[in-house]
């Protein structure tokens, strides 16, 4: 197995809002979530969200490419609106993400790997001094296997907040490839299918599902006027996705679809949440990403 292929088998281990199939270097997103209803009792109010995400990331190629350590650095900003149009209600608040990871890949034998991610990880509001509730510590342990020049299977467990609180998780993984199609799983994180449009391989068209969530601490819910001590929310976004090569190393990105499934909750200090439950809706991401400059040739 090549250098770029141990390298690139990294990405199987990422489970944040910038993750994909392939090696990124580097990279920035923006994505945005339009007004939608609130479900239940709260008729007349409209929620929202903006988000944006940074990361950058150092592989580094030891013992003879059996073993390769990356250095990562990610920031991630979640903006949500809380608007009553008609009773001239708006509660803005903004959230914010710092996370460094540590990933060690390790070629076990020849179809075998094993790979590793610990992400300490500060997620808050930060309208007060740092504290312990700030403070996440996430990881996730994986071994996989190589079964054909096309087909990759793996499994393990995972320490993540994308269904919207710290959980420990089982992973299964499952990777397909022949000529210019790409199936993979790897869950809980996504579903992906992409087809290389052209010789050229400029364009990449595909469909994904991808459950997205975190958890953050927070001090007050200037909406509802209450303490409050953690919040979470998830939702699951489906629809198609397009990516063009800018230059060898520079891709955009861009996504939109259906946000489905959509639910936040404030918890207070004594344990009792707050729903702000939302109608599913649409959203897009626009995204530019370093990539090597062989990945994505066929």
């Amino acid at each position: 197995m090549s250098k770029l292929n141990l390298i690139a088998m990294l990405l199987l281990m990422s489970c944040s809002s910038i993750a994909a199939q392939e090696l990124k270097l580097a990279g920035i997103e923006y994505a945005n979530y339009p007004k939608v209803n609130l479900k239940d009792d709260a008729d007349g109010f409209e929620a929202s969200f903006h988000e944006f995400g940074g990361f950058v990331g150092a592989p580094i190629v030891l013992m003879d490419k059996q073993l390769i350590l990356v250095n990562g650095l990610s920031y991630g900003m979640v903006k949500s609106t809380l608007e009553n149009p008609q009773l001239g209600i708006e509660s803005i608040q903004t959230y914010h993400r710092i996370s460094y990871s540590m990933v060690s890949i390790i070629k076990v034998t020849e179809q075998w790997m094993l790979m590793t991610r610990l992400a300490p990880t500060l997620a808050s509001d930060f309208d007060q001094p740092l504290s312990e509730d700030d403070f996440m510590m996430l990881g996730s342990v994986i071994a996989s296997k190589t079964l054909n020049e096309g087909v990759r299977i793996g499994g393990g467990v995972v320490y993540t907040t994308r269904l919207g609180r710290p959980l420990l998780l089982p992973m299964f993984q499952y990777a397909y490839k022949k000529d210019k199609h790409h199936f993979s799983m790897f869950l809980p994180a996504f579903i992906h299918y992409s087809y290389v449009v052209g010789k050229d391989a400029h364009w990449t068209l595909g469909m994904k599902v991808t459950p997205n969530g975190a958890n953050f601490n927070a001090y007050q819910d200037t909406f509802a006027q209450i303490e409050v001590d953690k919040l979470n929310y998830v939702r699951v976004n489906i629809g198609p996705e397009i990516t063009y090569r800018l230059t060898e190393m520079l891709r955009l990105e861009l996504a939109g679809g259906l946000s489905t499934k959509r639910m936040y909750k404030y918890f207070d200090n004594q344990g009792d949440g707050y729903n702000y439950n939302s109608n599913s809706g649409g959203f897009f991401k626009v995204g530019l990403t370093v990539v090597p400059p062989d990945m994505g040739k066929k």
